[in-house]
């Protein structure tokens, strides 16, 4: 005979995989967050002059959005150049921008653990050069065309990096230190790029603008 029957106790519920990831993610993410930048506390002059460089000599520590002030002196930077220089408008927009691009690029990977250290904390805001970097990958070989392009793939440039999206918020999550800095900076002044280049292609094709004089 049979012994009396037990009632079934149901399994202990487990989260699904994704959402476990999701949860082990998230966590790193805040420890990676919260964590200090390695290397012991700079030397104040040391500290001092990672704040000045880093922050394009005070402009990111202007109030509200200091990345958008950072960005702004890049395009000033650009447009002062476009005007004053002797390269025509195609030399410049390809061969100045890239050197703009890589300068500034070399900069942030060169004061961006100092920034850190400077600020005891991941990616300080007013830290401005990767930034600076990404509009002058936005804005290559853009000068050709009409100033207007130029203008909506730095305001393309400013949307991506500040909410982070698509690519460019992966990146930013995912990776740290000085490459993960200045890395997102890059995606989002690629896509900027390529899409407003991809734009003025087609209504220059179609004649609905004209190359700048």
């Amino acid at each position: 005979m049979d012994g009396p029957l037990l009632p079934e106790v149901p399994p202990p519920h487990r989260p699904r995989r994704s959402a476990m990831r999701r949860i082990v993610e998230r966590l790193k993410q805040e420890c990676a967050e919260r964590a200090l930048p390695p290397g012991p506390p700079l030397a104040r002059g040391r500290a001092n002059a990672a704040k000045l460089l880093g922050s394009f000599f005070g402009t990111g520590f202007l109030p509200m959005a200091p990345g958008t002030w950072g960005s702004l002196a890049a395009l000033i930077i650009y447009v002062l150049a476009l005007s004053f220089t002797r390269l025509e408008p195609a030399a410049f927009g390809s061969l100045g921008c890239l050197l703009l691009f890589l300068l500034f690029s070399m900069a942030s990977l060169a004061l961006g653990g100092d920034a850190q250290r400077a600020a005891a904390h991941k990616d300080p805001r007013w830290f401005v050069l990767d930034e600076m970097a990404g509009v002058f990958l936005a804005l290559f070989a853009l000068a050709p065309y009409n100033f207007l392009f130029a203008g909506l793939a730095f305001l393309l440039f400013r949307l991506f990096d500040a909410l982070k999206i698509g690519v460019v918020g992966q990146v930013d999550r995912r990776l740290g230190g000085t490459v993960g800095i200045l890395l997102d900076d890059w995606v989002a002044g690629a896509m900027a790029n390529l899409l407003v280049r991809g734009l003025a292609w087609v209504m220059l094709t179609a004649g609905l603008v004209s190359r700048a004089p």
